[in-house]
C-alpha cells in the first residue's frame, strides 16, 4: 500500500487590488509534495460580446502545476484531508459541483457565489461523497484556520522585501502541525 498519498489542501492566493482578502482554490498534491499539484479554482473574467455587452461569468478550471512555488501570489497551504478515492472519482465530484454565471445570479442565495463558496461547497460534497478523510468538516472553522494562519505568516514579516525563507507555508488540519514554514 503506497504511503505517499494524495493529500486535498486549500490555498490562498493574494489579491492585490483588495488586500485582506483572498482568492480560494483546492490543491490535490502528493503527501510529500514531490510532483505535479492539479489546481482546482473558480475564476470569473471580463467577456465583451458581439454587441460589446460585458460580462463576467463564472467558470471551473483546472490545471497541472509542475512546482507550486513558483505559482504567482500563492500565500499558503492547508492540508484538508486525505484523498481516497481515485482520481477519476475526485474529478466527478469535483465538476458536479455547480458553477454560477452571470445569468444565474439572479435570486438572493446565488448573489453570494464566488470563489470561496465554490470551494466550501466542493469541500463539502468531497466529504460527503468520502472521497476524502478530513479531521475536520466544519468549513467555517478550517476557513477561520486558514486566515489565521495568513495574518501569522503575514506579522511574521513573511512577505516583506527582507524575508529569507524558503517555500510556500504549510499548515495541515489533520495534524494540527506546521509542515512547511
Amino acid at each position: 500500500m503506497p504511503r505517499n498519498k494524495h493529500r486535498l489542501h486549500l490555498a490562498l492566493y493574494a489579491r492585490p487590488k483588495h488586500p485582506g482578502t483572498y482568492h480560494y482554490a483546492l490543491f490535490i498534491a502528493l503527501k510529500n509534495g514531490q510532483g505535479p499539484t492539479t489546481k482546482h479554482y473558480v475564476n470569473n473574467t471580463l467577456l465583451v460580446d458581439d454587441r460589446g455587452h460585458a460580462t463576467t461569468p463564472w467558470r471551473y478550471e483546472n490545471l497541472i502545476i509542475d512546482d507550486i512555488e513558483s505559482e504567482p501570489r500563492l500565500l499558503v497551504r492547508v492540508v484538508l484531508g486525505k484523498v481516497v478515492r481515485v482520481d477519476a472519482e475526485v474529478q466527478r465530484v469535483v465538476g458536479s459541483v455547480p458553477v454560477m454565471d452571470a445569468k444565474e445570479l439572479v435570486s438572493e442565495a446565488s448573489e453570494t457565489f464566488n470563489c470561496i463558496s465554490w470551494v466550501r461547497d466542493v469541500f463539502q460534497e468531497l466529504v460527503t461523497q468520502k472521497a476524502i478523510a478530513a479531521r475536520h468538516a466544519d468549513w467555517d472553522e478550517i476557513q477561520r484556520q486558514a486566515v489565521e494562519y495568513v495574518d501569522r505568516k503575514r506579522e511574521a514579516g513573511r512577505w516583506d522585501g527582507g524575508w529569507e525563507g524558503g517555500g510556500v507555508p504549510l499548515m495541515d488540519l489533520m495534524t494540527d502541525k506546521e509542515i512547511g514554514a
